[in-house]
């Protein structure tokens, strides 16, 4: 199977998961392609978006883990999960624990394990699957290594938010995330991994139905309502679902009417078992897929725009 078809575009296929509802992606259906969701990050400078465009990225910042904090009702995590992304980063300070370094001094690298490793804390997940996953990724971790990891990040109101969900399946037998979307365990067997999927239903399942029904749909019926100079000017196309993102192949005059649509209905606020919770947006520009500049606070559209058309002018010469 070649990845790469004969054009020269890499294509996949998507689908939902049965779990959670999030779309997962695999080849096309003509046994080429495969999964756009797990490219290696080393690989990314080989994808370009479409001619005449360049890539705007969007992305829900930390969504599972503000998920996960609010769903807590801890007073303390509730705050940090509000905070934005400009004055907090959780994956950050995760990988600053695990390294034991300074925040600011943690590479792209770390954050990254960081990252991983908040979320298998948040989902009870053991050591020995956490090394499994990263060396697939190319981290070399022990299982003890990522044991300690995972501890050394737990926080002890999310051990308290599982077991209110152990209690609750064994209670009702299904759970119901924000949307409605409700899962039921009734005829499963009541264990430690039932238990660690149920963890990971809630956040993965809200985030998944947010940016597909706020995201992906959104984005859709912008793109339906414009109209081109002619048959060969240059589209706007999703090129990419990531769970928590997209990634668009724009010209740089649509870019920021896109960020505006996406934005105003991406950080609306939503109740997460009953907490109200707006998760912030952070967007990027790029050349190819490794997304050369990022905005974790909007700047203005002047700013943007001119990134925007700064990033067009580096694929195709100035054409304006």
């Amino acid at each position: 199977m070649t990845r790469i078809d004969a054009d020269g575009r890499f294509r996949s296929s998507y689908a939902p998961y049965a779990d959670t509802g999030r779309l997962r992606s695999s080849g096309h259906p003509l046994d080429g392609g495969s999964n756009a969701q797990n490219i290696d990050r080393e690989a990314r400078d080989q994808f370009i978006p479409d001619e005449g465009c360049v890539f705007l990225g969007v992305d829900l910042s930390l969504a599972e883990d503000r998920d996960v904090k609010v769903r807590t009702k801890s007073a303390r995590l509730i705050k940090m999960a509000r905070l934005p992304p400009w004055e907090i980063d959780f994956h950050r300070l995760a990988a600053a624990t695990i390294f034991r370094c300074d925040p600011l001094a943690v590479t792209k690298d770390q954050r990254y394990i960081g990252k991983r490793t908040k979320h298998a804390s948040n989902y009870d997940m053991h050591g020995q699957r956490l090394s499994d996953e990263l060396l697939r990724e190319g981290y070399t971790f022990t299982p003890e290594e990522c044991d300690s990891m995972i501890v050394a990040v737990r926080e002890p109101e999310v051990v308290d938010w599982q077991r209110r969900i152990r209690q609750s399946i064994l209670r009702h037998r299904r759970l119901t995330n924000s949307w409605g979307r409700t899962i039921n365990y009734e005829h499963e067997r009541m264990d430690d991994e039932l238990y660690r999927r149920a963890y990971a239903y809630l956040p993965q399942s809200d985030i998944g139905d947010l940016m597909s029904v706020w995201g992906l749909i959104v984005a859709h019926r912008y793109i339906a309502t414009l109209t081109y100079s002619s048959a060969k000017a240059p589209r706007v196309r999703i090129n990419q679902d990531g769970h928590d993102s997209l990634l668009i192949s724009a010209p740089p005059w649509y870019v920021w009417p896109l960020v505006g649509a996406l934005r105003t209905s991406l950080e609306r606020s939503r109740d997460y078992d009953g907490v109200p919770l707006s998760i912030p947006c952070e967007f990027s520009l790029g050349a190819s897929w490794t997304m050369e500049h990022e905005f974790k606070r909007l700047p203005s559209q002047r700013e943007f725009v001119d990134v925007a058309y700064s990033v067009y002018d580096g694929l195709y010469g100035s054409r304006r």
